[in-house]
């Protein structure tokens, strides 16, 4: 998890810098959404893509336009030391098939 003593956010932005509309209208995962799975060894999965990654993820999931570019932020409030000091390193983005 994104080492922040406040809160940290993944929001998700379209070529044009605004958030994505989406169906479900999610435009940022945090910490406190709500009903967040974690994967079995306490990470946590976040499905970035146009298209529902099934009922079982859908709590993880991010809604990307369905074409042209997108990006996100993440942000970290009250970020600890790790990450003032440029020790830690966020996870990549994965592509899947």
């Amino acid at each position: 998890m994104p080492p922040a003593d406040a809160f940290w956010s993944l929001a998700m932005y379209g070529s044009d810098l605004n958030l994505v509309a989406n169906p479900i209208g999610r435009y940022s995962i945090r910490d406190t959404t709500g009903g967040l799975v974690k994967d079995p060894g306490g990470g946590l999965t976040i499905y970035l893509q146009a298209e529902s990654p099934g009922k079982e993820q859908e709590a993880n999931w991010l809604p990307s336009p369905p074409d042209g570019e997108w990006f996100v932020i993440l942000r970290m409030y009250l970020p600890r030391p790790e990450v003032i000091k440029a020790e830690w390193e966020c996870p990549p983005i994965e592509p899947v098939n």
